[in-house]
Order: structure tokens, then sequence, then C-alpha cells
């Protein structure tokens, strides 16, 4: 059995189906759990106090938003190497998660900051490369916007990704 049996959409739907709602339910019930238990159980930090609590919402959603690039970036060079379109499908559906996952790292981020450093913004390498990788999320998905030719607008966004992932270089 190889991997690349589930690319094959029909394949992929029915063995995925079955265990879309249990593993949606387990993951809404981990998230909540997590959350809870985050800001209302763990203590407050000697020298931060309450607000090291944005951290539990900041470092997932800044994970977040660096896995989908890398999965895209993956996906993109699938497409490629091999040109099959679930790839660059599933490039295209992880961008405005990643774009969102990003807005709220750089979001909370700034929340955070404020209190700590005195300054909602610093152009620290860290805070500047998330910023870039935003503005390549939006210019992934505006490539896509703007192409009329699936394949065309594929062969674009796919080396489009792989300059982001140079030039922000996880």
């Amino acid at each position: 059995m190889s991997i690349w049996e589930y690319a094959n959409p029909k394949k992929f739907m029915q063995t995925s189906s079955w265990a879309l709602p249990w593993v949606t339910g387990l993951a809404v019930l981990t998230l909540v759990t997590g959350l809870v238990w985050g800001f209302f159980f763990t203590p407050d930090d000697f020298r931060q106090g309450a607000t090291v609590k944005i951290i539990y919402v900041h470092v997932p959603s800044a994970m977040m938003a660096i896995n989908a690039w890398a999965m895209m970036l993956v996906t993109s060079l699938i497409w490629l190497i091999r040109r099959h379109h679930v790839s660059v499908l599933a490039a295209k559906a992880a961008a405005p998660i990643g774009m969102t996952m990003t807005l709220i790292a750089l979001f909370t981020g700034a929340i955070w900051g404020q209190p700590m450093w005195g300054t909602w913004w610093a152009w620290d390498p860290r805070l500047t490369s998330f910023l870039i990788l935003f503005l390549f999320y939006l210019g992934y998905i505006a490539l896509w916007e703007a192409v009329d030719d699936p394949d065309t607008a594929a062969d674009l966004t796919s080396v489009l990704c792989l300059v982001g992932s140079v030039c922000c270089s996880f």
C-alpha cells in the first residue's frame, strides 16, 4: 500500500469520511480543555502576571502558521515534480488558514509585547519575518485569484511558495 493511493480524491474521501466527525469532536474537546485549563487553572507568572496567558494562544497560532507554510512548501514541491492536482489544491486550502494563524500570532504578540517591552511593535527579526510571512500569504492568495488558468496559477504559486520559504527561512 502506498500513500499515493490517497491522492485520489475519491479514495481519500471514502477513507476519511467516517473519521471526520470523530476527529472534529476530539479537536473541539481538546481545544476547549486546553484554553480553559490555560486561562483559568494556571497561575500568573511572578514577573509577567496574567499577560503570560496570552502565550497559550500566541505560540500555537504561530506554530500553525509556520506548519501551514511548510505543508504548502511540500505540496508545492509535489506539484512541481509530479504535477498532482490534489497537492496544489491542498496548498491552496491551507493558505487562508495559515494567513489567519499568522494574523492571530502577530496580534497576540503585539498584545503581549506592549506590557512586556513597552511597545506594540519592535523590528526584531522574528517579528519582522512573521510580518513577511503574512505578506507572502497575502501574495499567495492574491496570485491564485489573479490568474485564470488553474495550472498556470499552480505553477506561479508553487514558485512563490518556494521563494517565500527561502526568504522566511524557517
